[in-house]
Parts: structure tokens; sequence; C-alpha cells
């Protein structure tokens, strides 16, 4: 299939580019181009992505693309085999496909190693056959949620927790097969959707019960909402709003936010110090207690126009989201260099649990065995998560030369540097157009 497609692209490039409308964007000496033709084409939806965020500031944005558009194939492989965040890995050129149904207009992009500043995700009917397949991603039963598609979120968990029919229950029991807590919660939650609230419920609590410490807060808040539906439509409306505003306190989610709004749950400031100076000029151990690093002096010996990355962890030695935190910022070491600075994670732990899994903290350990800037300070007292008042972990505070905030949170994606870049130092980009 790889083979096809990438025939397909040169087809393309040797027969149709050159009849296409040119547009370069340059970052540097690094180069992206993008040309763009109208015409109509027969998109296979079990072969693509969509798009469902363009960074401000990126490339993608300076070529017009759209949450909505389709990514057809990247570097000539169908979009759905694509992990978007590996292909940066190697400093190649990557070749893109992008089409616009709505306007019959297709995009084909040529760029550097860089990214080209989008988020795509997989079809609903492309994660449900994963699924079926055996594969297991609980981002992606999230994205069923997000779209609220109760019916493939309940095939897509039923697949997940062995629990499609009776022969693979009893082969499922047979071997001893562990089921994902998330599938048990994912499960409840569209049962409880589609109108089997008692079932639906008996799951839900399940998963409290059992297995909600091993996963991270964005399913504690599906968790607390659920739970406190069920108990607002039980007539419990005190119990209810408790559990809604723990719901609201863990809260990532827009569109979880928004039905939070309709029970008169408003939305907290959930990053209040964006914008402000970091609140306390700390000074810290590294975990080998032979330096002590303070604040205000790493921000004196920042160079100009670097961003300085600090990583807040506060009861946790690692986890899964600090491990891809990490991997993120060796890409951002790797390719803008020249604009970062080393990272400092900040723990009140030093030693790992017996009980965490070692992959917490795998890319941790290949940053410091490459000797590459990952600086880690004991904060035994907790009292830098205590002033920030965090309940998240980990949690990325990116802060500037003057040591005020710019961007903070558990989000901190590699495709968002050119948001990032534009925003403390305005467009880094250069556009030239023409016509070919």
């Amino acid at each position: 299939m790889a083979g096809v497609c990438r025939a397909l692209w040169e087809y393309l490039a040797l027969n149709i580019l050159s009849e296409l409308t040119m547009k370069h964007v340059y970052y540097k000496e690094h180069k992206f181009s993008c040309k763009t033709k109208e015409e109509k084409i027969n998109i296979n939806l079990r072969a693509v992505k969509y798009v469902t965020k363009v960074y401000s500031g990126s490339p993608a944005e300076a070529f017009g693309l759209q949450p909505g558009d389709f990514l057809g194939t990247v570097n000539g492989v169908a979009a759905i085999d694509v992990d978007l965040s590996s292909i940066y890995d190697a400093k190649t050129n990557n070749h893109y496909f992008v089409h616009r149904a709505s306007e019959s207009r297709s995009f084909y992009i040529e760029g550097c190693h860089l990214p080209l500043g989008i988020e795509a995700e997989n079809t609903t009917k492309n994660i449900v056959k994963s699924f079926e397949e055996g594969e297991f991603d609980d981002s992606e039963l999230y994205q069923l949620w997000e779209r609220k598609d109760w019916k493939s979120l309940l095939k897509a968990s039923v697949h997940a927790s062995n629990q499609e029919n009776w022969f693979s229950r009893i082969f499922a029991k047979l071997l001893k097969l562990e089921v994902p807590g998330i599938a048990i919660l994912t499960h409840g939650i569209a049962l409880y959707e589609l109108g089997e609230k008692s079932k639906g419920l008996e799951l839900i609590e399940n998963y409290r019960d059992e297995h909600i410490d091993g996963w991270t807060t964005n399913w504690h808040a599906l968790t607390f909402y659920y739970l406190g539906l069920a108990e607002r439509e039980n007539g419990n409306m005190e119990e209810a709003h408790k559990l809604l505003y723990t719901s609201e306190y863990y809260c990532r989610c827009d569109v979880l936010h928004a039905m939070l709004l309709t029970f008169g749950i408003e939305e907290s400031d959930k990053e209040p110090w964006t914008g402000e100076f970091f609140p306390i000029d700390f000074h810290l151990d590294n975990f080998e207690g032979t330096k002590e690093y303070q604040l205000s002096k790493i921000i004196d010996g920042l160079e100009p126009n670097k961003l300085l990355y600090l990583c807040v962890m506060p009861s946790y030695r690692g986890n899964g989201p600090y491990n891809d935190r990490v991997a993120t910022y060796e890409k951002l070491i790797d390719n803008f260099s020249d604009l970062t600075s080393p990272l400092y994670v900040i723990s009140d732990k030093k030693e790992a649990s017996e009980t965490m899994p070692g992959w917490y903290i795998e890319n941790e350990k290949k940053l410091l065995a490459e000797g590459k800037p990952l600086i880690q300070l004991y904060d035994e007292d907790r009292q830098v998560a205590d002033v920030l008042d965090q309940s998240t972990s980990p949690n990325i505070y990116i802060l500037n030369k003057q040591g005020k905030i710019i961007d903070s949170g558990l989000g901190f994606y590699y495709q968002n540097i050119w948001t990032l870049l534009e925003k403390e130092i305005g467009s880094v980009l250069t556009i030239e157009e023409s016509s070919e």
C-alpha cells in the first residue's frame, strides 16, 4: 500500500503540480512549500484522518489549512497508519496530502523536519475498527466521548474489555486477560447515555472503586460528572453539586465544560498564572543535593528569545503524561535549541515507587543518558505546587526572559511551538507566493 501511495504522489508531482499555485514558508533556513489545486477527489474515509486543530503562527495556518480538512497521506503512507508525532524524529523532508471536500481543493505540501502545526484524529469508523482488531488507545475512547457518539463508544469499549459475546467473555476469563480500567468506565458511560442507566452506573462505580487511581485526571472528571448526574436524578442535589464541582476541578475538556455549564457549574480559571509572573522565587537543590537552583538566577541567565520550561510534578515521580511531555521537550531541544532552555522538573518524589511502571520515566532516562539538559529539583515540602495551587501532575509552565508565564497547563505539544513563538516574539515565518 505504501508503495502505491508513494507512486501516486510521484505521478501527481510530475504531471499535475506544475499547474498549481505555489506558496513557500521559511523558518530561518528551513522551508515548507504548498501547491494547491481545485479538484474533485473521492476520499477513502477508511484511510484518512481529519484535521482537528491548526495552530496559529504555523506553516499550516499560512497555507490555509482548516479544521475539518482530510489528511490523506503522509510521506506516501495512508494517514490512518501514521503517528504524526513520530515523523519528526528523523531530520528528513515530509510530504503531506490534504483535501478539503467542501471546496474540492487539494493541498500538496512538502516540508522540512519541523512540525507543520496541525493536530489530526482518526475518523469514528476507523477508531471502532482499530478496537475490533485488538488495538487499544484510551485517547481515542475520549475522542468518541467528545463526539458524543455513544453507540460507537459502546462498540469500542466492549471490544476493549473482551465483552462482545459469550465466547469472548469465557475466553477472557480462562486466559485471565486484564481488562483496561478505562474500558470499564467508557462502557458504563455509553450504557448510561443510551438509557441503561442502572447498568452503566454500576460499571462507573466499579471504575471509581477499583481503577481510578491508575488513570489520568481527565478520566476523573468524567467519572465524577456521571456520578453527579446520577445523584441529581435521584434528587440528592447537595451531593450532586459536590460531585459536579469535583468534575469541574479536574476538567480539561471544552465539551465537558459546556455540559457542566448547563447545571450552573461555571468554568474556573484553569490556568490562572498564564500572563502573570511566576509566583515563587524558589531555592531548590537538585536530586543529588550537589547544587542549589534559584529561579531568579535561572531567569537572569536566560538568553534573549529563549523560553524557560518548568515541569511541576507534585506527588509523582513519573506518569504517562510526564513521559509524553519529556518526549515533546526532546523534539524542542533537538530542533529549536536556540529558543529552548533546559527543562527543570520539580518534584517531591526522588525515587520511583515499587509499583510505578518503568516506562513512566523512560524518556527522562533517555534524555539524561544522552546528556541533554534536563535538571531534576527536589521540592520536599511541595512549596512550589502549593503556591501554584496545582491540582494535576504534571503541569508545564513556560516562562520568558522577564519571568512571565506565557503558557501553562497539562497540555504541552510540539505542534504548538509556532503559537508560543508568535505569542512571545511575533511571527517567525517568512511567506512567499508565486504561480507556476
